[in-house]
């Protein structure tokens, strides 16, 4: 460890004060942090717990901590390590908690807050929404205002209402009050009428249809549908035509009624083959020319902008209370983190001052992806003086978290106002990709991409880009299996990659791959495919309860709470738990009035215990009983169906620790076995707190380095993998109306832009017009967004992209003009040629697919080795025994049998006379030779220890037996003294080694004699050696060991050389001496 570095009084004036960093995909601004931040601390500029430090992610900044701890310690600053657990590292979220924890008085509110729970923000909300009058206002006119039953998501038009004024209610929170109801209703319903666009007067619009209408009724007063011979389609549409224009010719009904004149813009009027009078095509046509003046009525105008403000009003009013509801129960969410701290700081500027005491430093991560909200709160640490160091490291190319109300203006608009050191390297891509991505980058972005110099070390052997091309239609299964059959084409011809952490290439493996799409529900496609092909994968699948394990041991739980329970009853007897069938257990049912199985019997007995027992242990009792995880070993997806169990346990646990407070704002109470069922259903029906599905099934396991990743283009963001298929291009980002979003007049001044806030609504009418020009709007952010998307996507890889390209789209009917594909193509000037593909005009050779059918590929499953489950003993593969084991550990004693030692030279010197005694209760000869070992020990030497021996051996010896082992030791030191210079003696020296064969040595050397030229190892043995045949026997066999502890001192002690070894034969005083040279 190097010494640490001597420390200077910290000086803030010598940083600069903000430092913007420009980082591309793959650019190493997690590392640029890293450096700059611990050099600040080596150098004493700021003190490790001062630093303030945002980042993205929880992963994110425990990896930041990490590397800058691991730097310190590296320069021997462990007290600066030890103090950097005090820095304010973490998410802008965590930052928002801590603040609230260590002011929670000045904030007044409860230092002992608690989250709250997902049933009681339901709970909460609906009574709110209750109390609040705008929004009962609302709910009766839900129909006039445009609200329905949703035949696609079964929402009713109350469900459809109440989901967008909470969603209107998050966004209102964000803006952490700073702007007054009455500018955001007049500014939202002047954005809407800018979008409008002209109008005319009402009043003369409206008689001119009821003019037409009225006329039409006047020629033709009666319905005149069976009057002409028609066919049953037009024959309906004549009749409608009749009720429409009748309703129409009420006074009043055109004042109000836009969907009425929409639908009298599309009366059905006179075709060729229908046998109506002409005079009634040319009212119809009439009555459709003014009713399509709709466009220009200032009446849907008036109620987009009132119906805009009653949102933001019921919005207000709904939030006013949530806040209070929350406040009585001591409550706290994720929002309340920022928007408390950030009024915080600003209504108490001696908060703010102190905490500015506590921080030397302000750093942001992925700043692109920072709300405004967010960068309020952290742009308030350095509004005051004295000004804190920064430092911002961000891309607007890779701002694609606007759903989260992130706006990557804010980092445009300080890219404009200061200085900016772009990073210019890319350290993850291979330079022959990175030339591909510099033109897509720069082609998408023209002046706003920086070119990045390709850093990366190794050169790749597989051809960087690849197209797989579809000349025709194809569903998504299709696309699926010609991805997936390339895939298992590049892991069964072994194609190489670059292992990063080894820096060597290797054959390519399941783990290497990445396979993403722009829906988590497409990537289930995938998964299929490539479990056809024999090829494991990780995805976050939905289906969890539903599980084959899951419902095995529900209906268990549902049986131990009632026996009675004929359902689980049959369901478990039909299992293979069971031991009959489902027609046999229906049977007995209806024959005996019950169903009589073994597996009943258990889980009765399950039931007869204890009845205070919790869920959690009940569920352990039940797996115990049932053998359930030995039962799952023998499953083909038994690995996936213990991680569901887990999961399972796990749900059991976090149900008995929930607060009871929070259960029964769900409406549960107890927490026995039903309530437990009832609850966990409904978990797994909704979503958690940050709109993640509940259900979805665990990974079998943390890492497989054999299993392809399969993830959204979203959750890809800060991966990266050698190979990347970029998958589902003819998806898209439609805008859709209705559409709210958190919107900004003004990013000049960035000290009140909270000032400046306000939500944007874009309605939806009944005039396709109207529509497509509040749509039209939307799309230069639209096509913004998919730009940034795209560019995320296509950066993943370090060394091979295989792209799908969905090349018949434009043959097709519909919406394709928004899909990926033809924004990559629109923004990058991309596309396929005879011998690759073209960017911008830039020529890139790589191979091309064309899939000319409809239909998909049949895929075969490769014949891969199968994986025992990795459970119980089942984990343990059969083979043969092997004749000879490599012991992971030995004794040098056990290398007794080494082959090698017969033969070799050696001298044998008698230096004193021998004994033979015998110790009264020791008759074992291992054990007189444990003590004969203690005697050389303690005496060699050390001639003044004679009583310390006697003592040692507690009367074992007698004075008269104790004398010849004192003459035996006198004569061994007397030889050693005439026969070597010696400068120390190391007795009972302890030797770890490393054998030849790779087993770990590990012992205790007799003695070891150290002179001015070396050393010598000495080993006492008390065998009795009556003869030189039985004196070369013995030495054969114990010079291994010796060898074994020669080469372990030669290793520990490169100073001096071992110069030889000795075996001294203390019953017949009598020494074996083997030389370096053997």
């Amino acid at each position: 460890m190097k010494q640490p570095r001597l420390k200077r009084r910290p000086s803030m004036s010598e940083l600069p004060m903000l430092t913007i960093h420009p980082a591309g995909a793959g650019s190493g601004k997690t590392y640029k942090i890293q450096k700059t931040l611990g050099e600040w601390v080596k150098e004493g500029k700021v003190a490790p717990e001062k630093i303030v430090a945002v980042t993205y992610t929880e992963t994110a900044a425990a990896e930041l901590v990490g590397r800058i701890r691991e730097e310190l310690v590296q320069e021997g600053m462990l007290d600066e390590a030890f103090r950097l657990e005090s820095a304010y590292i973490s998410t802008i979220h965590g930052f928002g908690r801590r603040i609230l924890q260590e002011f929670a008085f000045d904030a007044g509110i409860s230092p002992t807050l608690r989250k709250i729970s997902k049933d009681e923000e339901t709970m909460l909300a609906g009574k709110v929404l209750a109390g609040s009058p705008s929004a009962v206002g609302l709910m009766e006119t839900l129909e006039e205002d445009g609200y329905g039953f949703n035949f696609g998501t079964k929402a009713t038009a109350e469900d459809g209402f109440r989901k967008r004024l909470l969603n209107i209610t998050d966004q209102l929170r964000s803006l952490s009050g700073a702007t007054s109801p009455e500018w955001l209703e007049e500014r939202t319903g002047k954005k809407i009428a800018d979008v409008y666009g002209g109008i005319e007067d009402a009043e003369t619009l409206k008689a001119a249809l009821l003019r037409a209408v009225e006329n039409t009724l006047e020629a033709f007063p009666l319905d005149i549908s069976n009057t002409y011979d028609l066919k049953a389609g037009p024959k309906k549409k004549v009749w409608n035509n009749y009720r429409l224009l009748k309703r129409a010719s009420r006074s009043t009904t055109l004042d109000t009624d836009w969907k009425l004149w929409h639908k009298l813009s599309q009366l059905h009027f006179y075709k060729k083959d229908e046998p109506l009078p002409k005079d009634y095509n040319d009212h119809i046509v009439k009555v459709i020319a003014t009713a399509e003046r709709l466009v220009y009525h200032p009446g849907p105008l008036a109620d987009a902008q009132e119906h805009a403000a009653r949102l933001l009003r019921a919005a207000g009013e709904t939030l006013a209370g949530y806040e209070k509801e929350k406040g009585k129960r001591g409550l706290l969410d994720f929002m309340d983190m920022l928007s408390i701290s950030y009024r915080l700081f600003k209504e108490h500027p001696e908060v703010l001052a102190l905490f500015r005491r506590r921080m030397e430093c302000l750093v942001v991560d992925e700043f692109q992806d920072t709300s405004p909200l967010q960068f309020s709160l952290v742009w308030s640490l350095r509004k005051t003086e004295p000004t804190v160091p920064a430092i911002v490291v961000g891309d607007v190319k890779q701002a694609i978290m606007g759903f989260q109300n992130a706006d990557e203006r804010l980092l445009a608009e300080m890219s404009n106002k200061y200085p900016t050191s772009p990073l210019e390297g890319n350290w993850r891509s291979s330079p022959e990709l990175m030339r591909w991505i510099n033109q897509v980058g720069g082609a998408m972005f023209h002046e706003g991409y920086t070119a990045l110099e390709a850093k990366a070390k190794f050169r790749s052997s597989m051809e960087p880009l690849e197209i797989i091309a579809a000349a025709e239609p194809l569903k998504e299964a299709a696309w699926a299996s010609y991805t997936v059959n390339r895939i298992q084409e590049l892991i069964a011809t072994k194609q190489q990659v670059w292992d990063k952490k080894l820096n060597v290439p290797r054959d390519i493996r399941g783990g290497d791959i990445a396979i993403i799409c722009y829906k988590n529900k497409r990537l289930t496609f995938y998964a299929e495919a490539l479990r056809k092909a024999g090829i494991r994968c990780r995805l976050e699948e939905e289906g969890w309860l539903d599980s084959r394990i899951v419902q095995i041991a529900w209906h268990c739980l549902a049986y131990v709470a009632d026996p009675g329970d004929r359902h689980a009853a049959l369901y478990l007897a039909s299992t293979e738990l069971g031991t009959g069938s489902l027609q046999s257990a229906l049977t007995g049912l209806m024959e005996g009035g019950a169903v009589g199985d073994r597996i009943l019997e258990k889980l009765e007995g399950v039931a007869e215990r204890p009845k205070d027992r919790t869920v959690d242990a009940i569920l352990d009792d039940i797996v115990t009983t049932l053998d359930l995880y030995g039962t799952i070993t023998g499953w083909p997806d038994g690995a996936e169906a213990r991680a569901d169990l887990l999961k399972l346990q796990d749900e059991c646990i976090q149900f008995m620790t929930s607060s009871r407070e929070a259960l029964s704002s769900g409406g549960y109470y107890g927490s026995g076995i039903k309530t437990f069922l009832a609850w966990l259903k409904a978990k797994m029906e909704a979503t958690d707190s940050a709109g993640r599905e509940n259900n979805t099934r665990p990974s079998p396991s943390i890492i497989d380095e054999e299993a392809v990743q399969l993830m959204t283009w979203h959750k890809s963001k800060g991966g990266e993998w050698p190979v990347v298929a970029v998958c589902g291009m003819d998806d898209g980002e439609f805008p859709r109306l209705p559409n709210t979003k958190v919107d900004y007049d003004d990013f000049s001044d960035l000290d009140t832009i909270m000032d400046h806030a306000w939500v944007r609504i874009h309605p939806k009418f009944h005039s396709k017009e109207k529509n497509d020009a509040f749509v039209e709007d939307l799309k230069p952010e639209s096509h913004e967004n998919s730009k940034r998307l795209l560019y995320v996507a296509l950066t993943r890889a370090r060394e091979k992209v295989i792209l799908e390209w969905p090349e018949y789209l434009p043959k097709t009917k519909g919406k394709w003009q928004g899909t990926y594909w033809a924004e990559f193509c629109r923004a990058a000037k991309a596309e396929v040629t005879p011998t690759g593909m073209s960017i911008e005009g830039m020529e890139f050779s790589c191979p091309v697919s064309t899939i000319t059918v409809k239909t998909g590929i049949e895929i075969e499953a490769a014949s891969t080795e199968s994986s025992l489950p990795v459970f119980g003993r089942r984990a343990i593969r059969r083979s043969t025994m092997p004749e000879t084991l490599t012991p992971e550990a030995v004794r040098p004693s056990s290398l007794h049998n080494d082959s090698g030692a017969a033969g070799t030279p050696r001298e044998d010197i008698q230096y004193g006379n021998g004994f033979s005694i015998d110790i009264p209760g020791v008759d074992d000869p291992m054990e007189k030779g444990k003590i004969l070992h203690r005697a050389f020990e303690l005496l060699s030497g050390h001639p003044e220890r004679e009583e310390l021996l006697r003592e040692s051996f507690e009367g074992m010896l007698a004075n008269e037996q104790l004398k010849p082992v004192n003459d035996a030791v006198r004569a061994f030191d007397a030889w050693l003294g005439s026969r070597f210079s010696i400068i120390k003696r190391h007795a009972e020296l302890p030797l770890l080694a490393l054998h030849t064969d790779g087993s770990v040595v590990a012992g205790f050397t007799d003695l070891v004699v150290e002179t001015d030229d070396g050393l010598w190892i000495v080993d006492h043995k008390s065998d009795q050696v009556t003869t030189e045949a039985l004196l070369e026997e013995r030495f054969t066999i114990y010079l291994p060991q010796l060898r074994c502890y020669a080469d372990a001192l030669a290793a520990a002690r490169p100073d001096k050389p071992v110069k030889g070894l000795m075996l001294n034969w203390v019953s017949f005083g009598k020494i074996s001496v083997v030389g370096s040279q053997s």
